[in-house]
């Protein structure tokens, strides 16, 4: 597993955040243990560090990461530096997110959608509020 690290643009956005929840792939012996061989489903984040969109839903990604801790895996793939999977992956357009369920994509999206329609798409519910129940 590589590593979480945090990448900083020119602007001083950034389209990673440090957070022990996600994790990065930039080969594709990487992408194959954590999101083709993952026994949880993936969310895969395809993004630039110079890219805005991409900036302003990393915080969004952590915040789902953690939440969701063993129960779904958030792996990031900066597309400058991990080319061949992007290839691979024929994105062409980022933010692109893909989910994999079982090590097969089942969904994608091309965009930063807000903070319900991540959810939506990761196909989690929000988290419960401490002391409420589920009806």
């Amino acid at each position: 597993m590589s590593a979480p690290r945090s990448t900083s643009s020119t602007d001083g956005g950034q389209a990673t955040v440090p957070s022990p929840f996600l994790t990065y792939a930039t080969t594709p012996a990487e992408f194959e243990a954590e999101v083709i061989a993952s026994d949880l489903p993936v969310l895969v984040d395809f993004y630039a560090d110079w890219c805005g969109p991409c900036r302003a839903l990393a915080p969004s990604l952590a915040n789902l990461a953690e939440e969701h801790q063993g129960r779904l895996k958030v792996v990031k793939v900066n597309v400058d530096q991990a080319g061949e999977l992007a290839r691979t992956h024929k994105v062409s357009s980022i933010p692109d997110l893909r989910l994999f369920i079982g090590g097969k994509e089942v969904d994608r999206m091309v965009g930063a959608p807000d903070k319900a329609g991540l959810r939506a798409f990761a196909r989690v519910e929000p988290a419960i509020a401490e002391g409420s129940s589920k009806k």
